[in-house]
C-alpha cells in the first residue's frame, strides 16, 4: 500500500503532462479555426460596409492570438516544471 501512495504523485504528474501535451496540440488548431472565422467575418463586414463589424472581428483576432501565445507559453512552462521535477 505504501508503494501505491508513493507512486501517486508520479502518476498525477504523468497524467498532467499527458493532458498538457494534448492541449499543446489542440490549442493551435482551435486558434487557427477561430482566426479563420474572424478573418471571414472581417471580409464579410468589410464588403457590406460595416466598420463596427470589421473592428470587432479584428480585435477578436488579436484576442485569439494573444490567448494562443499566452496559453502556449504557460503550457510549455508547466511541462518544463514537470520534467525538472521528474529528473530530480
Amino acid at each position: 500500500m505504501s508503494t501505491a501512495l508513493a507512486n501517486q504523485p508520479a502518476d498525477r504528474a504523468t497524467r498532467e503532462a499527458s493532458r498538457l501535451q494534448t492541449a499543446r496540440t489542440w490549442l493551435p488548431v482551435g486558434s487557427a479555426i477561430a482566426l479563420l472565422a474572424l478573418i471571414a467575418w472581417a471580409i464579410v463586414a468589410g464588403m457590406s460596409g460595416s466598420p463596427a463589424g470589421t473592428i470587432a472581428s479584428t480585435s477578436g483576432a488579436v484576442a485569439v492570438t494573444v490567448a494562443w501565445s499566452t496559453g502556449l507559453v504557460g503550457i510549455t512552462a508547466r511541462l518544463r516544471q514537470l520534467d525538472e521535477a521528474r529528473a530530480s
